[in-house]
């Protein structure tokens, strides 16, 4: 679903992201479809994406690391405390999150798996960006794993409206 609006984002992302960086990137449709953008670019990529972190090793020669971890087939991501422990000694200049909605300051996902592996990674990155849709903004699932005020910036599609763009503006930056 929404794939034009996911390629909108995935060029902003190739403009926000400097060459060189190293990068965490969550599991969902939109960073997916960010790939062809960023990989243009000289990054090295940690993933817990497994469709991900295929699509990267057969497509792009950037470097690729995966968490490993539990791999939960109904999202395609490795999760978990092995997947969590992978982040031990890795410094990353940017952690790329996913969300399945946004309600005012609640990132919100399905499950507590999913928000711990995505806190960990921020919290070793230097700068969070959630990477959201704008079908996805008003919208919540039932765990908040993070607010919106910790995150460096919002990335979502030129479809997000001024109302929208307004409220969230008050919680962090938005692309």
């Amino acid at each position: 679903m929404n794939v034009e609006l996911k390629k909108q984002i995935g060029e902003k992302l190739a403009n926000i992201i400097e060459d060189g960086a190293t990068v965490f990137l969550g599991a969902g449709t939109t960073l997916m479809y960010s790939l062809p953008f960023l990989i243009k670019k000289n990054l090295t990529f940690v993933t817990n994406s497994f469709i991900s972190f295929s699509k990267l090793a057969t497509t792009s020669d950037c470097r690729v690391l995966s968490t490993g971890g539990e791999l939960h087939k109904n999202t395609g991501e490795f999760l978990g405390q092995i997947a969590e422990r992978t982040f031990d000694g890795l410094n990353l200049d940017y952690a790329l999150c996913s969300t399945n909605g946004i309600r005012n300051n609640d990132v919100t996902t399905s499950s507590e798996d999913e928000g711990r592996i995505q806190n960990v990674a921020i919290n070793h990155a230097t700068k969070a960006l959630i990477i959201a849709d704008h079908t996805k903004l008003g919208r919540s699932d039932i765990i908040t794993f993070r607010n919106l005020n910790t995150f460096n910036g919002l990335v979502t599609d030129n479809e997000i409206s001024s109302e929208q763009r307004n409220l969230y503006s008050e919680y962090t930056k938005v692309w």
